[in-house]
């Protein structure tokens, strides 16, 4: 069961790290020291699980898990719990699929669908619902990528290389944010720290000051040897102290310091691959 792709680590309040995989979940239990196999969630999901997209905690101490063509797992106190494709759009119509979750400080667990739309964990009806914000058009958009602010507002990225703040406590109102980034690029990861916007894609890492929407580019140069390893980011992740991880696929972990402009290069054993799909802390 389950495979050696690791694309996911989040490590909760108790200390346990959860590993996703291409083909479903492993947890290490710090005080046993022993990795397991979450198989109980294959008996719900009825088959193996697939790859793992996003691993959440929330803070009433729930895991989330996004497997994007299987649907959104809960672990929690009572048991297991899936909530499956959005209502009317099954995946293998290739319709709609949920293609990323985060949790907001406020304990809110939110879900990004492929086909423009955005949910929301309800615990009353105990099921994901559509919330619908006021975008400034109603064109469809498709959505790649979700996070959390520190006043649990939500900043979205779409495959068109926009940028949205959403706001739930003002009205239910999403606003686009400025940035000079150029077509063809695809947001595979964001960090915020303080008012800046971290971005990862496929030709460099940008950062955007989100007061003003300047960007900034940082690509590898083969002259530089503080400039970073690899131009192609698959993870990003902002520490307690402001410190931005980067993890690429072929050039290992890169690290800047806060307020920083030499990356760190920090790359596994050498005899193994130097991709990296996940960071955590």
């Amino acid at each position: 069961k389950g495979n050696n792709n690791i694309g996911y680590l989040y490590e909760d309040s108790k200390g346990t790290i959860w590993i996703g995989t291409d083909r479903g979940v492993y947890y290490y239990t710090p005080e046993t020291e022993i990795i397991s196999y979450a198989d109980y969630w294959d008996d719900l999901a009825g088959g193996a699980l697939n790859w793992v997209q996003d691993i959440e905690g929330d803070d009433k101490g729930n895991i989330w898990v996004l497997i994007p063509d299987q649907g959104i797992f809960r672990t929690s106190a009572n048991g297991v719990n899936l909530y499956n494709m959005p209502k009317g759009s099954p995946y293998n119509n290739k319709e709609d699929f949920y293609n990323d979750i985060c949790v907001t400080p406020d304990g809110t667990l939110w879900a990004c669908s492929s086909n423009g739309k955005i949910y929301r964990y309800d615990k009353g009806y105990d099921e994901m619902v559509e919330v619908r914000f006021k975008f400034p058009f109603t064109d469809t958009l498709k959505f790649s990528r979700i996070i959390p602010t520190d006043a649990s507002d939500l900043i979205l990225s779409t495959e068109d290389v926009k940028l949205y703040l959403l706001s739930p406590k003002h009205n239910y109102t999403a606003s686009e944010i400025d940035n000079s980034l150029s077509e063809g690029l695809y947001f595979r990861s964001m960090a915020l720290i303080k008012n800046e916007l971290w971005v990862g894609t496929q030709m460099g890492l940008f950062s955007i000051d989100l007061k003003n929407g300047q960007s900034k580019r940082f690509t590898n140069s083969p002259t530089n040897p503080h400039s970073i390893s690899d131009n192609t980011i698959y993870a990003l992740y902002a520490d307690n102290e402001n410190n931005l991880w980067i993890g690429t696929v072929f050039g290992g972990v890169n690290l800047l310091i806060h307020d920083g402009i030499d990356f760190c290069k920090i790359s596994p054993y050498p005899t193994h691959s130097c991709r990296v799909r996940g960071l955590a802390f």
